[in-house]
């Protein structure tokens, strides 16, 4: 994918990709930055007044980034904190921006480089940050699901294992989950409330 240059800066909106994982940020800001940097605020700092130094006084940098869950969240709350607009992407909606442009390959890199370009093309708005009632609703609807999937893998196992005592200990491992799924639950029911 061909970017333009990055002639005039000065005044502008300026869009960033960000592709998120755990451990690194693949980063794409045109001709000012691409590369990866760590997935820590220090680094998102120093990325930051990087860029800074190299633009006009009246750009508004843009971060765009997928939403995939904590990691991104983390990021979100961490450029917030630095004063940085964050668009969050629905990754759907930029797998078929990539698709339409002919972007078949995916990489950390070239997955920056069509955040970017997608959060250019449809001039992204910064998406505010949840409440902390949203957001501990969200973490707890993300935790509530992880324990039903490990409970119904142990409701499986427990039915094909031939051991009595294997047997046993799954059962007692779903017993222990679906306690802990109603106290998620109950925790869920007094956020909505």
């Amino acid at each position: 994918m061909k970017d333009k240059p990055e002639s005039k800066i000065d005044g502008d909106v300026f869009y960033v990709g960000v592709d998120v994982s755990k451990d690194k940020l693949a980063v794409f800001a045109g001709d000012l930055f691409e590369g990866e940097i760590e997935n820590s605020r220090a680094c998102m700092g120093r990325l930051v007044r990087g860029l800074r130094r190299k633009v006009g006084k009246g750009t508004v940098f843009r971060f765009a980034l997928e939403e995939t869950g904590f990691y991104s969240l983390d990021v979100h709350l961490a450029l917030d904190r630095l004063g940085q607009g964050v668009c969050v992407l629905d990754p759907g909606s930029v797998r078929h921006y990539a698709i339409a442009c002919k972007v078949m390959a995916k990489t950390d890199r070239i997955d920056a480089r069509v955040i970017r370009r997608y959060a250019e093309a449809n001039a992204c708005e910064p998406t505010p940050i949840p409440s902390p009632t949203r957001l501990a609703l969200r973490e707890a609807i993300r935790t509530r699901s992880l324990l039903v999937k490990f409970r119904v893998m142990a409701q499986t196992l427990s039915k094909i294992v031939s051991g009595s005592v294997c047997r046993d200990v799954l059962r007692d491992v779903d017993r222990f989950l679906a306690a802990r799924i109603l106290k998620v639950e109950r925790q869920m029911s007094e956020r909505v409330r």
